[in-house]
């Protein structure tokens, strides 16, 4: 008996129950006005009184009658208690009439109707209240899954990384196995003339320099040499 009346119609009015028209689709709206989830639809609505004045009773009264329903069919067994006795022939009767009616014959209501039909692609000569209703139910509800946006979450494919952390192990491999001046530097830079009476070389101890200081110049080489190709995605 709970319809979401904002996601879906409520049921179309010719369906019945204790073969009451109307009486199925007045309690849809009835629940979701009480659930707070009627949407664009209108309870106790002028067709919803053709249903209450048949049976003389109030929309208040249709509603504390709903409330306490378990079923559709508790609410038809309300209603053949409940108001104005009417026979079975007599509901059956009023039943087929609102079936066959259309606000066409209404002067106040004609204008509206004929327009609301051409928009709906019906013909108003041809078309019942409840073959409008029917239509305009497909409608709204089409309209509205048209309009909500869809939204595709795309799968994003990313390249893996290089892991920097195995060549990190070796980082004293790599300061012994890059060169103090890259061969580039070599291309640009001018070589100095030999001096006329050259000194036989002084051999620096590798004892003498701190191990801050000679890790710092690996480190300086690392960066102009090695790194700078082989780690591009490190921080």
């Amino acid at each position: 008996m709970d319809r979401d009346l904002t996601q879906q119609a409520p049921h179309s009015p010719r369906e019945r129950i204790a073969n009451f028209a109307i009486a199925i689709r007045a309690v849809d709206k009835c629940r979701a006005s009480l659930a707070g989830k009627l949407g664009e639809y209108h309870y106790d609505c002028p067709l919803d009184n053709q249903l209450f004045s048949f049976k003389g009773i109030t929309g208040d009264q249709f509603k504390a009658a709903v409330q306490t329903a378990k079923d559709y069919e508790a609410i038809g067994a309300w209603l053949l208690a409940h108001g104005t006795a009417r026979t079975a022939p007599e509901i059956e009767d009023w039943s087929d009439d609102m079936e066959a009616g259309s606000p066409l014959k209404n002067p106040e209501k004609r204008a509206y109707f004929i327009e609301s039909c051409q928009k709906l692609g019906l013909n108003p000569e041809t078309t019942t209240t409840f073959d409008w209703l029917e239509a305009d139910d497909r409608a709204g509800f089409a309209a509205s899954s048209q309009a909500k946006p869809v939204t595709a979450t795309a799968k994003v494919h990313r390249q893996p990384k290089p892991d920097a952390r195995p060549a990190q192990t070796s980082k004293f491999a790599a300061i012994v196995q890059t060169p103090v001046f890259p061969k580039t530097l070599h291309q640009f830079r001018p070589v100095p003339p030999a001096p006329a009476n050259p000194k036989p070389p002084k051999r620096d101890n590798i004892f003498s320099k701190s191990r801050d200081t000679h890790e710092d110049r690996g480190t300086r080489e690392i960066k102009t040499g090695h790194d700078a190709q082989s780690f591009p995605h490190s921080r």
